[in-house]
């Protein structure tokens, strides 16, 4: 088995506000500067590896979730049928959201009740004139309009977009007399934190130096380390590229699942402790040019020297893993089901020989186009064809094309063209 190299992209946080180097963090989302207490920004990465949101997991698979979720519902719709005297009750929604769903809001906000009630106006008062006022509602129908229709194969041109009409939304709710910022933050500082909270999700749907160019949007260039193009793409992207080692495919692989399966003989393996861990990484601080060493699974450190705090923007899948397993154990308990134990160097599927394994890997290629095309860019695609078959000419392409038609894999061929015009990856 062999995932793809995994390299991370590591933020040397600063504060904007104030200036002062950030010394720690834990696993919160929201970045705070710890002088002046300003929002750096957010890391939806930290986010996903977080006990916050492993507990957030378990609660929202709860049907009594559910049931608040549909409270929440109705006091939103209520506070916009009253319009601008509604902001009372949008409060009440606004509430109900930080609880149902914690990454709204700073983690402050479950136990200091004063700097709850002050997120909660200011939450209410955004919420409720993306509904009410028309120059802002008009803005919000659009970005949602826009957002529902985002190209995952590559997402970049509306996250760009989206990035204005928030801006120009920003500008117009400024305008209304919002109520204090329960951060103290000016505007433009409010702004930049909402923005790092937008992006940073869009993240896993990016590789590369698209993830680069968001995140230097979020921090500015100087503040990141690590490299862009394809090779981050395991760092923080939704998908893994693993080779099976049964019978050598090149395949997608979510990052959060329990077991590698191959789409193309079957061969399944468990993801072990290890498989998706992060790496070591080597780098200068930013600040004062000294050498740090973030360890193997270590997500942040401090620079010893300055004490400039520093960060990998990274993820494993293992909050998510932890909770399938959780989830299929509870089932089967429930129902008397036995879950099947994979040894730890798996478990055949098809038999791979000398005469099955291109017709295997073909088909698994083909599987792979048709899943996967939608959601990931065309040269995705070709790097896993030349990672199974070497340098991939217009006899491979035209193979490929005919199991894909015989397999009955329409959905492949359009993105089996589209790659085959494509350069190599290198």
């Amino acid at each position: 088995m062999r995932c793809s190299e995994s390299v991370s992209l590591v933020v040397h946080y600063r504060c904007h506000q104030c200036g002062a180097t950030r010394e720690g963090g834990g696993d919160a989302g929201w970045v705070r500067c710890q002088h002046c207490a300003a929002l750096i920004g957010f890391d939806f990465q930290a986010w996903l590896g977080s006990k916050r949101y492993a507990a957030y997991l378990r609660e929202a698979a709860k049907p009594e979730t559910m049931a608040r979720w549909a409270t929440y519902q109705q006091q939103f719709a209520k506070a916009v049928g009253e319009g601008r005297d509604g902001l009372a009750t949008m409060e009440a929604a606004a509430d109900l959201m930080m609880t149902l769903n914690p990454v709204v809001a700073p983690e402050e906000v479950s136990t200091n009740g004063t700097y709850r009630a002050a997120v909660r106006r200011f939450m209410a008062f955004t919420l409720l004139m993306q509904q009410v006022e028309p120059r802002v509602k008009s803005l919000a129908d659009a970005l949602t309009a826009r957002l529902s229709k985002l190209d995952y194969a590559n997402p970049l041109p509306t996250l760009e977009w989206a990035v204005k009409n928030l801006e120009q939304q920003f500008a117009l709710l400024a305008e209304l007399g919002p109520p204090d910022d329960p951060d103290g933050l000016p505007w433009p500082a409010r702004m930049k934190a909402s923005l790092a909270q937008f992006l940073t999700g869009y993240l896993q749907l990016l590789s590369g130096d698209d993830q680069r160019r968001v995140l230097e949007r979020v921090y500015g260039k100087d503040a990141l380390h690590g490299p862009g193009a394809a090779q981050s793409v395991d760092a923080l992207g939704l998908y893994l590229d693993w080779s099976c080692p049964a019978c050598g495919l090149a395949s997608l692989q979510a990052r959060m699942v329990t077991e590698y399966t191959c789409p193309g003989c079957m061969f399944r393996k468990p993801v072990a402790g290890g498989d998706a861990s992060l790496p070591e990484v080597k780098l200068a601080c930013a600040r004062c040019g000294a050498p740090v060493a973030l360890g193997a699974g270590e997500r942040e450190r401090t620079c010893e020297h300055c004490n400039t705090w520093l960060r990998r923007i990274d993820r494993t899948g293992d909050v998510e893993r932890d909770f399938a397993n959780e989830v299929k154990a509870r089932v089967a308990a429930e129902h008397g089901l036995v879950i099947e134990a994979l040894p730890q160097d798996g478990k055949p599927g098809f038999e791979v020989t000398a005469q099955t394994r291109r017709g295997l890997q073909l088909t698994g290629v083909t599987r792979v186009a048709a899943w996967y095309g939608a959601l990931v860019p065309a040269k995705r695609i070709r790097g896993l064809v030349e990672r199974t078959f070497g340098p991939a000419g217009p006899a491979l392409w035209k193979e490929l094309e005919a199991v894909a038609r015989a397999e009955g894999n329409d959905a492949a061929l359009p993105v089996l063209a589209q790659a085959a015009q494509l350069k190599s990856p290198g």
